[in-house]
């Protein structure tokens, strides 16, 4: 690892897994059937997992700035 860690290859870069889930979701993730299938998967690889509503998200980025 010490050789090859300046190289910043994408093998070796932690794996992070995105739950996209719906805003009726958001306030029960933690307990969602689906969202924890996808925990159970990234923890065979000892990743983290962010639940996520993209559809906001989406929303949000094309919202104006106000200064």
């Amino acid at each position: 690892m010490e050789v090859v860690k300046d190289a910043y290859l994408l093998t070796i870069k932690p794996i992070l897994y995105i739950a996209n889930i719906s805003e009726n979701q958001i306030e029960t993730a933690d307990n969602d059937k689906f969202v924890n299938e996808v925990r159970e998967y990234a923890k065979s690889e000892n990743a983290l997992v962010v639940p996520l509503c993209v559809k906001i998200e989406e929303e949000l980025s094309g919202l104006e700035r106000r200064r």
